[in-house]
């Protein structure tokens, strides 16, 4: 049996019964969807935007929103659903407010504030399993993730975004630390074909680090190019297949990684 052979059996075992957003994704990316999974999608859809509060936020916070404008966007919501357009615009409200990344040093033009400077944001675990206990970083990680799903949600023009993601090619992959260069890297994947085209040195330079598997799957999965492609799947290869008991987020960064090493065979 093969390593991507055996990653699919586990996976396809482990997301076989959940009724969860991951669980109908990544039978999805496995090629093994549910007869009913159009329908649990449909319900996971409508169950998001109820959880959404009149401004379109879940609970005020920027992470919360992102991560719920994910999974919207994963169930293949379309960017003109009423969820999608609710939460998308929280998120880009929350643009150059106070608290956001840089800001007392003129870096930040177009980050997403997760709140005020006074209220901590640090120590964070995101849904890769890194953890972020400097306050910076975690602002910074967090205005990446808002970043990426509001160019998924069809926002990649907005004046706001681009200079967002015109910061961080200026400070480039060197200069940040790998974790959130990685971040960096999956939002700016998902620009508009001019950006992306400007994004050299930031592959080698993750390949390069010490970075956890998940972690790295996020940053390089979305690159749209053959040899990147080829290199999640030799890392795939290179690692054992999860366990039954695995969290779902990590699984499914691992069923995205699957799905893009069998494009590369």
């Amino acid at each position: 049996m093969s390593a991507l052979t055996a990653h699919h059996d586990a996976l396809r075992a482990l997301f076989d019964e959940r009724k969860t957003v991951a669980g109908v994704v990544g039978r999805r990316l496995l090629g093994v969807s549910r007869p009913d999974d159009d329908e649990l999608a449909d319900h996971l859809i409508r169950e998001r935007r109820r959880r959404s509060t009149l401004d379109g936020s879940i609970d005020r916070s920027l992470l919360l929103t992102a991560y719920a404008l994910r999974e919207l966007l994963d169930l293949q919501a379309p960017p003109d659903h009423a969820a999608v357009v609710r939460l998308s615009g929280y998120l880009l409200q929350q643009q150059n407010a106070p608290g956001r990344w840089g800001e007392n040093e003129g870096e930040g033009s177009g980050f997403f504030s997760p709140g005020p400077s006074e209220a901590p944001v640090a120590p964070l675990v995101i849904h890769t399993g890194v953890l972020f206990d400097r306050e910076a970083d975690a602002r910074f990680a967090v205005s990446c993730l808002a970043l990426r799903q509001v160019i998924r949600a069809g926002h990649e023009e907005r004046a706001s975004v681009r200079a967002h993601l015109e910061v961080l090619l200026g400070i480039g992959p060197s200069a940040l630390k790998p974790e959130l260069a990685a971040l960096a890297l999956a939002a700016l994947a998902m620009a508009s074909p001019d950006i992306r085209e400007r994004v050299t040195g930031w592959t080698e330079a993750l390949i390069a680090a010490d970075l956890p598997a998940a972690h790295l799957f996020e940053a390089l999965v979305p690159v749209p190019e053959a040899r990147t492609r080829a290199l999640v799947a030799e890392h795939l290869e290179s690692l054992p297949p999860l366990p039954a008991d695995a969290d779902e987020d990590v699984a499914l960064l691992y069923a995205r990684a699957a799905a893009t090493a069998a494009l590369a065979r």
